[in-house]
């Protein structure tokens, strides 16, 4: 069974306002070296009891101050907003870490195709211990929306802490 975060739906302002996706900054991922780990996950399988593995994790420390870009959205909200490729990848996923974020703000994850959208995450999301891991999203190109009220100064906190290259479907 597959279980994700609640969320408030709605469309990220990326797609409302046709933004262009081509000037996002990017964090390109490594390639994975696909043939090592189907061969350990073969492995792992004939010889102890794990749980599925259908991706590889990229450890990461990603926000709102050391990537990405931000712009002002006729000054009525702020976005902040990040590319993340990964060559090859049948779906991405997020776990963010010291996810708090203020009432008013929405995150939202989309395929760079536009066709799949997570989120609204929001306020609603915050959760004692501050993860907050996300679905999946098919394919390996995802933009990542942050949306702010203009002028609320404090921002909360959104850390990406590991980023999980879906090579392997889900059974």
């Amino acid at each position: 069974h597959l279980y994700s975060q609640p969320s408030e739906g709605g469309v990220p302002p990326g797609i409302a306002m046709n933004l262009r996706l081509d000037d996002i900054p990017e964090i390109v991922l490594p390639k994975i070296n696909l043939t090592a780990l189907l061969y350990d996950d073969s492995v792992i399988a004939a010889t102890e009891i794990k749980p599925y593995r259908f991706g590889y994790d990229f450890n990461m420390e990603l926000n709102p101050s050391n990537s990405g870009k931000w712009i002002d959205l006729k000054g009525k909200e702020r976005l902040w907003q990040l590319k993340i490729v990964s060559k090859n990848a049948l779906a991405l996923n997020i776990l963010f870490h010291e996810y708090d974020v203020p009432s008013g703000c929405k995150v939202f994850i989309y395929s760079t195709d536009k066709k799949q959208v997570l989120g609204a995450f929001t306020e609603k999301n915050n959760y004692e211990h501050k993860n907050l891991a996300t679905g999946l999203i098919s394919g390996g190109e995802i933009i990542i929306e942050y949306v702010v009220p203009f002028g609320l100064t404090d921002i909360g906190k959104l850390n990406i802490e590991r980023i999980t290259h879906g090579y392997k479907k889900i059974p």
